[in-house]
């Protein structure tokens, strides 16, 4: 049996390592907050999403994208054109 303390990415790869080489183990993950992601969580405020915490990744970040498609992680992609208005 193992526990995991916290469902973000590194979490949630450590938990499906575990259960990939060791499927009849027993993982509990424990995390804090309403829902997995860690630092990838947005929040809505007033209709409008905010990012958390390391929210952009790119190409060379194979394993986090491949991580967040296997999540079933919402990606959005970056827009680089006009101005930033918050």
């Amino acid at each position: 049996s193992v526990i995991i303390i916290g469902a973000g990415l590194s979490g949630l790869t450590s938990a499906e390592k575990i259960l990939k080489a060791c499927p009849s183990s027993k993982v509990t993950v424990l995390e804090s907050m309403p829902a997995p992601g860690g630092r990838t969580r947005s929040v809505n405020v007033n209709g409008v999403k905010y990012d958390l915490g390391a929210q952009w990744v790119g190409p060379p970040q194979k394993y986090i994208l491949a991580l967040a498609k296997r999540a079933k992680h919402e990606m959005i992609t970056q827009n680089f054109e006009g101005k930033k208005i918050i």
